[in-house]
């Protein structure tokens, strides 16, 4: 999956937990560069940030092998760690915090996020007051991160072996080599790709 589909699946989440249509306008990015109309201190929006995360658990691999007809895959398995950070601002803010928080956990919205390959990691923490001075007045922030993991899977065509060659002598003990008498190793590779 994609950056920005992963960052919409997210985001439509969020919104399914407000009960916020996708393109309303309630749940934005940050860091917009076009399309982001400036609110009000009264009204109730949702600033959203994706981030990946340095976890222990992002940087482990696993590679498998996979045989077809005519070559081999090899496939990297991994999981990505990632952070959603939810600003919540508006008079309503820590009650949209606390909605996102009870309801990320909603079967509903599990199912949603496994059939994409990403799970919500269960522990969730609290809600933090964060006070944002704009425009010469302080606005009612309340944030919450949720962290995610996605499972992916890179796939790679490694092709086959078609043919090997190999001559090989062998002297009967260490000591009594005679090297007049040996033949080099002699490999010959035809990969298919």
């Amino acid at each position: 999956m994609t950056y920005t589909e992963l960052y919409t699946l997210l985001k439509s989440c969020i919104c399914d937990c407000l009960g916020a249509d996708l393109h309303s306008g309630r749940v934005r990015e940050a860091y917009q560069q076009s399309d982001a109309p400036q609110f009000t201190i009264n009204d109730d929006v949702v600033v959203t940030y994706l981030t990946e995360k340095d976890d222990p658990y992002s940087h482990q691999r696993n590679t498998v092998y996979e045989e077809t007809n005519d070559s081999v895959i090899l496939h990297h398995k991994g999981t990505r760690v990632w952070d959603l950070h939810c600003y919540c601002y508006g008079p309503n803010s820590y009650e949209m915090a606390d909605l996102i928080r009870s309801h990320i956990l909603t079967s509903q919205l599990k199912s949603k996020l496994h059939r994409h390959n990403v799970a919500l990691v269960p522990t969730i923490p609290t809600i933090q007051s964060m006070p944002e001075q704009a425009q010469g007045q302080w606005w009612s922030r309340w944030d919450i991160t949720l962290t995610f993991n996605e499972s992916y899977d890179y796939t790679e065509d490694v092709g086959t072996i078609d043919h090997i060659k190999t001559n090989v002598s062998i002297a009967k003990a260490p000591n009594q080599i005679d090297l007049s008498k040996t033949r080099a190793f002699n490999d010959m590779f035809t990969t298919n790709r």
